[in-house]
C-alpha cells in the first residue's frame, strides 16, 4: 500500500509539474511581465546529445534550464506590458523556468534609463539555473543576455 501511494504521488506531482501555467510579475506601477510555461514535447524536435548522452541543444539551439536531462517544461511566451503597450520577449532556448506553481518574483527586476527599459530575470527549476536580460526601447525589444555563467548571474545580475 505504501508503494502504491508513493507511485501515485510521483505520477500526480509529475503531471502537475508540466501543466501550462501563467504568472504575472508586477515590476513597476505600469509595468508587468507575464510568463507562460507549457509542457515540453520532444516530438518533432531535433535533439542533440553529447557523448555522455546529455541533451545539449534542441533544434540546433543551446538549451538553458536543465542539467543535461530532457526538459520537462518550456517558457512558451513572455509578454512585457508597459502601460498599454505589449512586447513579446524572445524566449527560445529557455526551459524549466520554474518548478511547481510559484516563481521567485524577487529574481526579476526592472531598470529604467530614460526611454530604455531593461528587464532582468532569474529562472530555475531547482537545478538548472540561468538568467536573461531584455532591453525595450520605443516599440522594439531584444534579449541581450541568456546565460548560465555564474559570474554573470551573481556579479552582474545579482542572482
Amino acid at each position: 500500500m505504501k508503494l502504491l501511494s508513493t507511485i501515485l504521488l510521483l505520477i500526480l506531482s509529475g503531471h502537475s509539474y508540466g501543466q501550462q501555467k501563467e504568472v504575472k510579475i508586477k515590476l513597476a506601477k505600469n509595468v508587468t511581465l507575464t510568463l507562460y510555461r507549457d509542457i515540453f514535447d520532444p516530438k518533432g524536435k531535433e535533439i542533440e546529445l553529447s557523448e555522455n548522452k546529455f541533451v545539449i541543444s534542441i533544434n540546433k539551439k543551446p538549451i538553458f534550464g536543465t542539467d543535461g536531462e530532457m526538459p520537462k517544461t518550456t517558457l512558451k511566451k513572455a509578454v512585457l506590458t508597459i502601460g498599454t503597450m505589449n512586447y513579446d520577449l524572445q524566449v527560445d532556448g529557455m526551459y524549466n523556468p520554474w518548478i511547481g506553481d510559484n516563481i521567485y518574483e524577487e529574481k526579476f527586476k526592472l531598470e529604467m534609463e530614460g526611454y530604455k527599459y531593461k528587464i532582468i530575470g532569474g529562472f530555475s527549476d531547482g537545478a538548472g539555473g540561468y538568467g536573461a536580460e531584455w532591453v525595450v526601447i520605443g516599440q522594439s525589444c531584444i534579449r541581450t543576455i541568456l546565460t548560465d555563467d555564474e559570474k554573470i548571474l551573481f556579479d552582474y545580475m545579482g542572482q
